[in-house]
């Protein structure tokens, strides 16, 4: 049961409001994510390591993921390599597609 005014408020709603946009404008998220350089900016990770990847534009209009940088404690590169974006949002899209032809068939 729901009482309307069952206690003194312990905010106003212009105070809520301004506590929500605060702290919204705190989100902590990467400098290119915040930017929305690319679609998947924030987002991808390599594989094998879990480091995040960066992207890397060309003259040609093309974007890479660039291979990744991480080292390990021996100095030793991580070895994934990187891949043109295109191929990467091209299989984000089939598996989203995949996912949403799933989620048609299973009753509700």
């Amino acid at each position: 049961m729901v009482v309307e005014n069952a206690h003194p408020a312990v905010k106003t709603p212009e105070e809520h409001a301004g506590i929500v946009t605060l702290l919204e404008s705190r989100r902590i998220q990467p400098k290119h994510a915040r930017r929305g350089t690319y679609l998947l900016s924030g987002l991808l990770y390599c594989g094998k390591c879990g480091y995040s990847l960066q992207f890397q534009p060309k003259p040609n209009g093309r974007t890479l993921v660039k291979k990744c940088q991480k080292t390990d404690t021996f100095g030793k590169c991580c070895g994934n390599r990187g891949i043109e974006l295109e191929h990467v949002e091209r299989a984000v899209i089939e598996s989203l597609r995949e996912h949403e032809a799933e989620l048609l068939r299973t009753p509700i």
